[in-house]
């Protein structure tokens, strides 16, 4: 049967005025009231008029585009704009900022804002950290648990010579570039909370903010009233050197660190007597064997080590590893492809320093835990694909260190969220990105009575059915 064409008419209507493309946000918003966040920001200091947004308004309208998942602070006049009109009134306002106005904001940020920030967010964690509960510890040995910290730093890649302070140094891939260093602190396993970073120009390395990030920590297990060897720290070999390990003893924590040298890990190699012993085979299904060669003598002998001395349990490891090809001309790959040349491979050594006992972590125990601080490279991406910091927000330097902290305090916020009102629910186990992407797009209608919000969501939507069911299952 042949149909007719259609005709559509397009018309403006002010009874959309209560409907929502966000309308688990106004949850979030609740959430974040009750645990005194918005009010740590009142008294943010920054050198701008207050005409119709203060500061606090402005970071919370940063804050909710990061939640509601924005890439680019222009994003916000299409996510958060004047449509968005009883979503701006749950927060109190008559409309949201736009997106220059929150640009303002950022370009006005000096360090003292940033240092004003880093205590509150600080604070903030001190008051509702996972960490008071003993069950998030991992479990070591015969059953001791710990509480694990991890130290990692990322590189933030910029083009164009408009950003302050931008500096050449390492960053992986994009080798020349120019960019800043995020060192971060992090409460790894099931927590998954950032206590402490710092944002600083491209060619400074972790190793010169190591004396921060362990003040921070020894700040936090004191306010926790955690003892020092209560807690494991973990780093990769950027931070396994004697003279950060030596600073770390001082604090007194347990730690485990790879080490940096690989030719000192060839000389251990060769004062292995007794067996290897196999270990967790690699991502790439790759075996593994490793040995314990108890406590051992380590001497810095780098420009910024001091020639520190320390003594600590020293672990070698073996791997078989792929020979990357050698380089070749252009004119050559036919050949090399018609040959189907075999990779050759080796066996690579590596070596581990910790001050844990072997009943505390044996042998095939160690790469687990250490293969553990996947979960502050889980924050890393998390950061990049789900809380919107792929992207620089500004070219002001202390601008992008203000947006960096604001997506660490977003991301300790919603890992609370989901553990608290998600509790026993399917989406506890939901990951950043699924909660930013999925259920923080769920459209609703907001309408107020008195002072009770009611949001309202389609019984047709499976998630926010499905959300709204488990939620009343599990509500006391």
């Amino acid at each position: 049967m042949r149909q007719s064409s259609i005709r559509i008419k397009y018309r403006k209507t002010t009874k959309l005025d209560d409907v929502s493309r966000h309308g688990l946000l106004a949850s979030v918003y609740r959430f974040a009231q009750s645990k005194g966040m918005f009010q740590l920001w009142e008294k943010l200091p920054l050198k701008m008029k207050s005409v119709a947004y203060s500061p606090a308004d402005k970071l919370k309208t940063l804050w909710a585009s990061i939640v509601v998942g924005c890439e680019h602070t222009y994003d916000i006049n299409s996510e958060l704009g004047a449509h968005e009109k009883a979503l701006a009134k749950v927060f109190a306002l008559e409309r949201f900022p736009d997106q220059s106005q929150v640009n303002r904001l950022l370009n006005r940020s000096t360090q003292q804002t940033v240092d004003y920030y880093r205590e509150q967010h600080f604070e903030l964690l001190c008051r509702h950290t996972r960490s008071k509960k003993r069950r998030c510890w991992l479990r070591l040995g015969k059953g001791k648990r710990y509480l694990m910290a991890d130290m990692d730093q990322r590189g933030l890649v910029v083009s164009g010579k408009q950003f302050e302070l931008a500096e050449r140094g390492y960053f992986g891939r994009h080798r020349g570039h120019t960019g800043y260093q995020l060192s971060v602190l992090f409460l790894g396993g099931e927590i998954g909370e950032v206590v402490d970073e710092y944002l600083d120009p491209g060619n400074v390395y972790g190793k010169a903010r190591i004396g921060d990030l362990l003040e921070a920590l020894a700040e936090f297990c004191r306010r926790q009233q955690i003892r020092p060897e209560q807690l494991v720290l973990r780093g990769d070999a950027e931070f396994g050197t004697p003279a950060n390990i030596a600073l770390v003893e001082s604090y007194g924590f347990k730690y485990l660190f790879k080490g940096l040298s690989l030719q000192k890990a060839q000389n251990l190699a060769q004062e292995v007597t007794d067996c290897y012993q196999r270990v967790k085979a690699s991502a790439e299904d790759r075996a593994r064997w490793m040995a314990d060669l108890g406590e051992h003598v380590h001497n810095d002998h780098s420009e910024g080590g001091a020639g520190k001395r320390i003594t600590c349990r020293t672990l070698v490891m073996a791997s078989v590893r792929d020979v990357p090809p050698k380089r070749i001309t252009k004119s050559h790959r036919k050949k090399r492809k018609a040959a189907e040349e075999e990779k050759t491979q080796q066996i690579r050594h590596d070596y581990f320093l910790t001050n844990l006992e072997a009943k505390e972590l044996p042998v095939e125990e160690v790469l687990d835990v250490y293969d553990d601080r996947a979960t502050i490279e889980s924050y890393f991406h998390d950061e990049r694909y789900a809380l919107g910091a792929k992207h620089l927000r500004t070219w002001s330097f202390q601008g992008s260190a203000l947006f960096q902290y604001v997506v660490a305090t977003t991301n300790n916020l919603l890992k609370w969220f989901k553990h608290e009102l998600l509790k026993d629910t399917e989406f506890e186990s939901y990951g950043l990105k699924r909660i930013i992407h999925k259920l923080m797009q769920i459209p609703a209608r907001l309408t107020k009575r008195g002072n009770i919000w009611t949001v309202e969501m389609s019984q047709s939507h499976a998630l926010a059915v499905k959300l709204l069911d488990q939620w009343h299952l599990h509500s006391p």
